[in-house]
């Protein structure tokens, strides 16, 4: 099974899951298990107990060694980087593993890529526009300033929007911007990457709350660094 797919993601967290409550249930037992054995084991003087008791106790320190495994391993695995296809297969870009797919919840129109993280206010999304719906002499600068604009639209305010700023990505050229708006009384801040590919011009537009920026910005930048067209 292909490690990025859903499915993949899905039966993962389902082992996930299952796994964490049994391992919830063993961590209530065996503490009660060592306490009641060391209880029967000093008023008995029992052998047996005594060795229940110490059995319970070292499995009781293995499963906190392994709490904190568990816990470290799922830090690094949330960290690590994965491959994010579009739906309609013409780009690719690589996020955390964390993300997930959100388009039912974002339902963004045309876009294809909508990924992020809800938990951390983190959202992404790809929207790729054929060439051939533009001027010949249309340009890449020419679609990032008609972006820009759109941006502004259904928007109640656009503060702190940064200059262009000229990048190439996989041998693509484009522009790279910042801006925040607040749509419906919630400030949202965004890093807009526009790119010129082969026959398309892509926006891969991420956004997240101001208190977030720190964290998300990051993250949005090397999302954007990896775009890449796919060879058909």
């Amino acid at each position: 099974m292909d490690p990025d797919s859903a499915a993949y993601d899905a039966g993962y967290e389902m082992g996930y899951a299952v796994g964490g409550f049994i391992g919830c249930l063993a961590m209530v037992i065996i503490p009660i298990l060592f306490i009641l054995s060391l209880i029967f084991a000093i008023i008995k003087k029992s052998k047996g107990w005594t060795i229940v008791c110490v059995l319970s106790g070292l499995a009781g320190l293995g499963l906190i060694a392994l709490a904190v495994f568990g816990i470290i391993t799922a830090q690094k695995e949330a960290g690590k980087p994965r491959a994010i296809p579009s739906n309609d297969g013409l780009v690719e870009l690589t996020g955390p593993k964390s993300w997930k797919d959100l388009s039912t919840m974002l339902g963004v129109e045309d876009a294809s890529v909508q990924i992020g993280n809800i938990f951390q206010e983190e959202y992404l999304v790809v929207i790729s526009e054929p060439k051939s719906d533009f001027d010949d002499d249309f340009t890449t600068k020419d679609y990032t300033e008609l972006i820009r604009e759109l941006n502004l639209e259904g928007t109640d305010q656009s503060t702190d929007e940064t200059a262009l700023n000229p990048i190439q990505v996989n041998g693509l050229d484009g522009f790279q911007y910042e801006f925040q708006a607040r749509i419906d009384g919630l400030d949202i801040v965004y890093l807009m990457t526009i790119v010129g590919g082969k026959d398309h011009f892509h926006q891969v537009m991420a956004w997240t709350m101001p208190s977030k920026k720190a964290v998300a910005f990051p993250k949005f930048r090397d999302a954007a660094a990896t775009f890449r067209e796919r060879a058909k």
